[in-house]
């Protein structure tokens, strides 16, 4: 049944997967040589030179040089970085008037664990991102999905309780941390995702 939208309401959407096309995946099975998607993803989010990265604590070369080590990579280093930048392409089909139909009915935001160049060369030229009443970048607050630090400073930024904030991811790793805390956290991939569950909780 649908519920009635509430104005105080505010959705919060991952980037990557969710709104916008992030074509690493692929490339980075290939080069951890792992097959599953869930056991990628664990590592990718507990990987120790991953999230000092994602967090703003460390520089590119200095990435590229520990996770080519920490994941026994065949590549180097340089070969790594060059591959990076290509990870993620440009914003799903949709995404812009998505977004635009919720921020009719309630504030929105993202949050999203990035990276500094990712950031500068792809994302922040998304046609979307000016939308965000609330940009949440991991590599800019220093917090990482899915730590409970994370949506502790959402709640804070955003000034609403966990109930009140809808929260769209693509890993599920992160949407079980997220209702964990007590957010409204719902799996989602791509935009008929995002759409299935907002028209499923009355805000479209």
């Amino acid at each position: 049944m649908t519920k009635k939208q509430n104005p105080n309401d505010i959705v919060i959407f991952d980037l990557g997967g969710v709104l916008g096309d992030f074509g690493g995946i692929n490339t980075l099975h290939e080069i951890a040589d792992l097959k599953d998607d869930n056991e990628l993803w664990n590592k990718w989010l507990t990987s120790n030179s991953v999230r000092e990265f994602e967090s703003g604590r460390s520089t590119f070369d200095k990435f590229a040089i520990q996770i080519t080590k920490e994941w026994e990579f065949t590549i180097t280093a340089d070969e790594f970085k060059s591959q990076f930048l290509s990870w993620v392409n440009g914003p799903l089909e949709g995404s812009l008037e998505l977004l635009k139909s919720v921020k009719e009915k309630v504030q929105i935001g993202c949050l999203s664990n990035t990276n500094e160049p990712h950031w500068t060369n792809t994302i922040s030229k998304w046609d979307f991102i000016e939308l965000f009443d609330f940009p949440l970048l991991s590599f800019q607050i220093g917090l990482l999905k899915p730590d409970p630090e994370v949506f502790a400073h959402l709640t804070l930024v955003t000034n609403r309780n966990p109930q009140q904030i809808i929260f769209l991811d693509d890993n599920q790793m992160n949407v079980d941390a997220a209702l964990e805390f007590g957010l409204r956290a719902y799996q989602v991939n791509a935009i008929e995702g995002c759409q299935r569950v907002l028209k499923e909780i009355g805000i479209l």
